[in-house]
């Protein structure tokens, strides 16, 4: 769901417009403390609620329940618990409008829950105006190691991301033409090996977490988009 609000007046929609983006039902979330909370207000009003988080400027998320508003400064995963509540998260205008997609530091991100071959995954990713993630900087590296700490902290799936050797064994690129070099392959990888697929080359990239990995192509499995 998304969710607009102007930033003068409820009236006046002809300027400056904030954006809040409900967390796709894969995040499992709850306040990390009752310091998070900054405020609750009485209110029968999705649309209200947005625009008290929209005008605190300590406000990074906010839910609605039981005809109350609350006011978060931060949220944190736990897959021990499931949310009764749909959240919204503040997040920059006209950034990140695609459905399921949760924007993070910069990032646009859609976290599959369906298994694809790689190819398939990027054909999926692209039908949807994006592309299989990129990670060709540090930053960008380390902004999703903690957007997987933040929302996915018992991730332990593999997920293709948008790079492969496919034509010259070693040669590795990113499906984004003007990418840099960079790659974080760490330990043995790429090897060129999958362990499950023994025999079979291993031309196609995955994250586990923080892992770079090379990973058989035609093994289905969840992936990232990027927008």
């Amino acid at each position: 769901m998304l969710l607009f609000i102007c930033t003068i007046t409820i009236l006046d929609c002809s300027q400056d417009w904030e954006f809040f983006q409900q967390l796709p039902d894969s995040i499992l979330w709850k306040a990390s403390s009752i310091t998070d909370v900054l405020y609750t207000h009485a209110s029968n009003n999705l649309a209200k609620c947005a625009l008290l988080c929209k005008i605190n400027l300590y406000c990074k998320a906010f839910y609605f329940y039981q005809e109350t508003c609350y006011g978060l400064s931060s949220i944190t995963a736990d897959s021990s618990t499931n949310a009764l509540v749909k959240v919204f998260v503040k997040q920059p205008v006209n950034e990140c409008h695609g459905d399921g997609f949760v924007y993070y530091n910069g990032l646009c991100l859609m976290m599959s829950t369906i298994l694809l071959t790689w190819y398939d995954a990027k054909d999926y990713c692209e039908r949807r105006n994006s592309n299989l993630l990129v990670l060709d900087t540090e930053k960008k590296h380390e902004d999703m190691v903690n957007f997987f700490d933040l929302y996915y902290p018992d991730a332990n799936d593999q997920f293709f991301i948008g790079a492969t050797d496919g034509e010259n064994e070693g040669e590795w690129k990113w499906l984004i033409t003007n990418s840099s070099s960079y790659f974080k392959f760490t330990g043995s990888q790429p090897n060129n090996k999958d362990q499950q697929y023994s025999g079979y080359p291993a031309n196609c990239a995955a994250l586990s977490t923080s892992r770079l990995l090379d990973e058989y192509c035609h093994q289905p499995k969840t992936f990232i988009c990027e927008m």
